[in-house]
C-alpha cells in the first residue's frame, strides 16, 4: 500500500521507469537478496525496502544510463538484504545477553554475599583495570551497562561480555579456593 502510495508521487517519466525496473528484474532482485539472506520472505522484505530506496532516490538513478542502472540497483538490493541480516543478527545477539544477564544474576546472588572477603578483594585486585570497574560499577553501584560502557569507553555488548568473562574467572578462583556458589 505505502508502495502505491509513493509510486503515486512520481511523475510519468519516473514512474515508467521504476514499472520498468520491477517488471524487468524483480525476480533477479530476488535471487540476489535470496542469495545473501536464504529465505525468500526476508529476501521480498528486502527488494521491497530496494525499491523503497529507488524511489526515494529515483530523480538520480534515473540520470545513471540505462545500461547500469540495473547494476546500481543490484548494490541498492544488496545493502537492503545486508541490513535485514544485520537487524536480524542484532535481535538474535540482544536474546542471547538476556540469557547472559539471567545467568550472570544468579551468580551475582553468591558472588556478592562473598565479595567482601579478603581473598575475593585480593583476586579482584588481579583482575584487568577494566574488568575490575565494569564488575564494581554492575554490582557494586547497580549500574546498568549502558551507562557503565560509557565509562569504560566500549559497546554495551563488549561491556556485558567482559563482565560474563571476568565472572567466570571469578568463579574459576572460587572454585579453586573451596568457595561454594549456588550456580
Amino acid at each position: 500500500m505505502f508502495f502505491l502510495l509513493m509510486i503515486n508521487t512520481l511523475s510519468a517519466d519516473f514512474k515508467k521507469i521504476v514499472d520498468e525496473l520491477y517488471k524487468e528484474n524483480y525476480a533477479f532482485f530476488l535471487n540476489v537478496s535470496n542469495g545473501i539472506l536464504h529465505s525468500r520472505e526476508k529476501a521480498e522484505d528486502a527488494v521491497a525496502e530496494a525499491f523503497l530506496k529507488i524511489i526515494n532516490n529515483i530523480e538520480r538513478i534515473s540520470e545513471i544510463p540505462c545500461h547500469e542502472r540495473v547494476g546500481f540497483c543490484v548494490v541498492i538490493v544488496k545493502n537492503a538484504s545486508t541490513d535485514l541480516l544485520r537487524k536480524e543478527k542484532k535481535l538474535l545477539l540482544s536474546d542471547e545477553m538476556d540469557n547472559v544477564d539471567d545467568s550472570i544474576d544468579s551468580l551475582e546472588d553468591d558472588v556478592l554475599s562473598k565479595l567482601k572477603s579478603e581473598s575475593l578483594q585480593e583476586f579482584l585486585s588481579k583482575l584487568k583495570y577494566k574488568d575490575r570497574t565494569i564488575l564494581q560499577l554492575y554490582y557494586g553501584e547497580d549500574m546498568p551497562y549502558r551507562e557503565i560502557c560509557k565509562y569504560v569507553n566500549m559497546t554495551e555488548q563488549a561491556a556485558r561480555k567482559r563482565a560474563e568473562r571476568a565472572l567466570d574467572k571469578l568463579k574459576e578462583f572460587c572454585e579453586r579456593e573451596g568457595i561454594t556458589t549456588n550456580e
